[in-house]
Parts: structure tokens; sequence; C-alpha cells
């Protein structure tokens, strides 16, 4: 009698397939980081710069409101362009938020936070443009009411009334800022009403 045998089936690996083009993920990837944190810095931006400086100096304090409110300038003085302390001050002041971010942001993607600052930069020059007489084109200004973004026109009705027009580079921060606004005005008031409670008692105090 024959013995048997069975056949196992060889298993031949298949061959690798190499990535065709291993530069083009890697770009990709690179690009999408870079516009990440470009977009992450403007946003944490704008709303620090916001509630943090911008709207509380509308309620506690003088510098800018009378740098940046005082009536009507020149383009060089609303886009801090003039080599004048006031103005240069409040500038760095509003800026400071994008700064601190960019340093810690710039750990993660360095070309996102150049990027995010650069943007921010031209976004101030261009919304200040209206004192040049810029009128934003219909398709533009379209484009940037579905996204979100202060126009020349939008930052100016702020330059005319200090309550509304919050949000240096979106609008999504008008809203939330104006109640911020209206918050920050009742604490003063509160806290002046306090202080004036207080007067009459120290002088009684004082005279026994």
């Amino acid at each position: 009698t024959g013995v048997q045998t069975c056949a196992l089936p060889i298993l031949v690996p298949k061959p690798h397939r190499a990535n065709p083009d291993p530069w083009g993920g890697l770009i990709s990837e690179l690009a999408m980081k870079i516009l990440i944190i470009a977009l992450l810095l403007l946003f944490l931006g704008d709303f620090l710069s916001t509630f943090g400086y911008h709207i509380p100096e509308h309620v506690f304090g003088r510098l800018h409101l009378t740098t940046h409110h005082a009536g009507h300038q020149s383009f060089s003085h609303y886009a801090v362009l003039r080599a004048n302390l006031a103005v240069l001050m409040d500038g760095w002041l509003g800026a400071l938020p994008y700064l601190l971010l960019a340093l810690g942001l710039g750990y993660i993607s360095p070309w996102g936070a150049g990027l995010g600052l650069l943007i921010g930069q031209l976004h101030v020059w261009w919304r200040h443009t209206t004192a040049l007489g810029w009128q934003t084109p219909p398709s533009l200004q379209w484009l940037c009411d579905r996204l979100g973004i202060v126009t020349p026109e939008g930052h100016w009705q702020h330059h005319q009334k200090v309550a509304i027009g919050y949000g240096d580079i979106f609008t999504l921060f008008d809203q939330p800022g104006q109640q911020w606004l209206r918050w920050l005005r009742w604490l003063r008031r509160e806290y002046r009403g306090l202080l004036w409670r207080r007067r009459p008692q120290s002088g009684n105090e004082g005279m026994h």
C-alpha cells in the first residue's frame, strides 16, 4: 500500500508596494498642521485680546479711547504705523496675547505661529483701510460674512460707536463682547457706589 501525502499550500507573501509619493503625504500633513496652528493662534488671540484687554480698557482705562477713538485719525494712526508712544503702547498691549500664544504654539509649528502673526498683522492694516476710502467689494463682503470675518466696514462701526462691533478678526465675539462690556460697566458702577457710600462713614468716624 502506498502512503498518501497531503500537499500543503505554499503561502507566498505579496510584495510590499512602496508609496509612490512618500513626500506627498508628509507635505499635506505639514501644511495641515501649519494651517491649524495659524487659525488657532488667530482665534484664541482675538478672544484673549478682546475680552482681556480691549473691552476692559474701554471700561476701566483711557489709553485705547484716547489713541484709537479720538476723532477721525489717519490710516497710519489706526494701523499703528506712527512713532507715537501712546499709539505704540496700545497696539502692543492689544497684540500681546497673540505674541504669547505664538511662543507656545511655536513649539508645535513655528511656521504656523509665524503665519498666524502675519495674517493677524495684515488684517490690522486691512480693517483700517476705511480711513483711506476703501470699500470692500460685494463678493468679498459676502465671503467674509459667511466666514464670520470682520471687514473694514464692520470694524468702522466700532470706531463710531464703541458699544458694538467687538472682535478684531472674528464677528463671533461681537455679541458676547457686548454682554461682557455691560457686565464690566455694571461692576464699575457698583464699585464706585461702594466707595461713595464709604466716604461719609470715614468722615464721621474722624469727627468723633
